[in-house]
C-alpha cells in the first residue's frame, strides 16, 4: 500500500468514479470538461493499473480501499455538507442571467430605479432631520416652498396595461383646472451633487399651511412593455407577456429598494389592478398610508 503505483491505482479509481458522476449528473454546459476530466482520470487509472502490475502487489486490497474512500469522500461531500451542486448552480445562475438580459421588465426597472427613484429618495428628508422642502409648481414655471408632512415615496405600479397612456392620465389629473394632483420637487440637499430633484406627485397640498402629502409617483416606463406586445403581436416568434413583464419589473424593483441603502424603508410599491387606474382608489390608499407614516 505504500508503493508508488498503489498510489496511482487509488487515485484513478477516485478521480474515475468522481468524473463518470459528473458526467452522467453534471451540469450539460459543463459536459466536455467533465469528459476531459474522466479522460485524465483514466489516464490516471491506467498509469497505476500498469506500475501494480509491474510490483506484483495485491491490488485487491487497493482496488477495495480505493472503493471504500470514493464512496466515504461522496458521503462527505454530497450528504454532510448539503450545498447546492457548484456546476449545476453555475448553470441555473447563467440561466437566470440570460433570461434576465431578455427580460424587458427586468431593464426597465433597473433604469427607473436609478434614474428616477435613487434620486428622489437621496432628496427626500427622514422625519429625524425635520420636513422635506419642496418646490411646488403653484402654476405653469411658478413655484413655492411647501413642506413634506413625511417621508415616503409611493411607487403605484398597475397589473396590467390595456393600451391607455398613462402619461396622460398624470396630466389630465394634474393639469385641469381643478388638479386632483399637483407636481413638485424636493429641494436639493446642502452638498449633495450627486442626486439631482426629481419631479413627482402630490396627492394632498395646502395652499394656505404650505404644506404637502402623499408623494408618488406612476412609472410610465412600461408603457414600453404594451408597445413591444403591439409591436411583436404579429411575430411568429412573440414571446412578451405584458402582466409577466410588469411581474418581473416589479420584483427587480423591489429588491432593488430594499438592498438600497438611499431607498430601504423609505419607497413603498403599491400594486394596483390593471388600468384605467381609479384615482379615487389610489387617492384613498396612499393618503391612508401617507398619514400613518406622518404618525408612526
Amino acid at each position: 500500500m505504500k508503493s508508488f503505483g498503489a498510489a496511482f491505482l487509488i487515485a484513478g479509481i477516485i478521480l474515475a468514479i468522481l468524473s463518470t458522476w459528473l458526467v452522467l449528473t453534471g451540469a450539460s454546459m459543463f459536459r466536455k470538461i467533465n469528459l476531459l476530466k474522466l479522460g485524465t482520470a483514466l489516464i490516471v487509472l491506467i498509469i497505476g493499473i500498469a506500475l501494480v502490475a509491474i510490483a506484483k502487489e495485491q491490488n485487491q486490497l487497493i482496488v477495495g480501499y480505493a472503493l471504500f474512500a470514493t464512496a466515504l469522500l461522496m458521503l462527505i461531500t454530497k450528504f454532510f455538507f448539503l450545498v447546492e451542486d457548484e456546476q449545476i448552480r453555475i448553470q441555473r445562475l447563467e440561466r437566470e442571467l440570460q433570461k434576465a438580459k431578455q427580460s424587458a421588465g427586468m431593464g426597465m426597472a433597473l433604469s427607473y430605479f436609478y434614474n428616477f427613484v435613487v434620486p428622489t429618495a437621496a432628496n427626500i428628508r427622514s422625519m429625524d432631520e425635520g420636513h422635506t422642502p419642496i418646490d411646488m409648481e403653484v402654476a405653469r414655471g411658478k413655484f413655492e416652498e411647501y413642506q413634506l408632512q413625511n417621508d415616503q415615496l409611493f411607487i403605484i405600479v398597475p397589473r396590467d396595461l390595456d393600451g391607455s397612456d398613462m402619461k396622460v392620465f398624470l396630466k389630465n389629473l394634474s393639469s385641469s383646472s381643478n388638479a386632483s394632483v399637483i407636481q413638485g420637487k424636493p429641494k436639493e440637499r446642502p452638498g449633495n451633487d450627486t442626486h439631482r430633484p426629481m419631479f413627482v406627485y402630490f396627492i394632498e397640498w395646502d395652499p394656505e399651511k404650505k404644506e404637502c402629502n402623499g408623494l408618488f409617483d406612476i412609472p410610465t416606463i412600461i408603457s414600453s412593455c404594451w408597445d413591444r406586445h403591439k409591436n411583436d403581436k404579429n411575430d411568429q416568434h412573440y414571446i412578451v407577456n405584458v402582466a409577466d413583464e410588469i411581474m418581473i419589473f416589479q420584483n427587480q424593483l423591489l429588491s432593488l429598494i430594499n438592498e438600497h441603502p438611499i431607498t430601504s424603508g423609505k419607497v413603498r410599491i403599491l400594486s394596483f389592478p390593471s388600468l384605467p387606474l381609479r384615482f379615487s382608489d389610489m387617492k384613498h390608499t396612499v393618503s391612508q398610508l401617507a398619514h400613518h407614516g406622518t404618525f408612526k
